[in-house]
């Protein structure tokens, strides 16, 4: 899953921690669009254009349920956990695409 990270003026190891470019094995981890907000970024998790990581303190103040957080594990010590799109709103969504067609 394609990570996305915040825009603006943040030094480079802040930004690498929320969206780092390779897993802690090594492996190259794909770059989704940079936005300016947590918001922004949950809108764009919930529109199914990537995932972002939250320490968990963070992601218990933006739940949304349209978006579920996932705790990650293979990662430095920290409180992260993955926002990405719940199947049960990407199924109803895909239903309603069906019937706007």
């Amino acid at each position: 899953m394609p990570l996305i990270g915040l825009d603006g003026p943040a030094p480079r190891a802040w930004r690498e921690r929320l969206a780092p470019s390779v897993t802690p094995s090594g492996r190259p981890i794909s770059r989704a669009a940079t936005v300016a907000t947590s918001q922004e970024g949950l809108t764009q998790v919930a529109l199914n254009r990537g995932g972002m990581l939250f320490c968990t303190p963070t992601a218990d103040c933006h739940k949304r349920p349209d978006v579920r957080f996932v705790p990650v594990t293979g990662l430095p010590p920290s409180m992260l956990a993955l926002a990405a799109v719940t199947r049960e709103f990407r199924e109803a969504a895909a239903g309603e695409d069906a019937l706007v067609a």
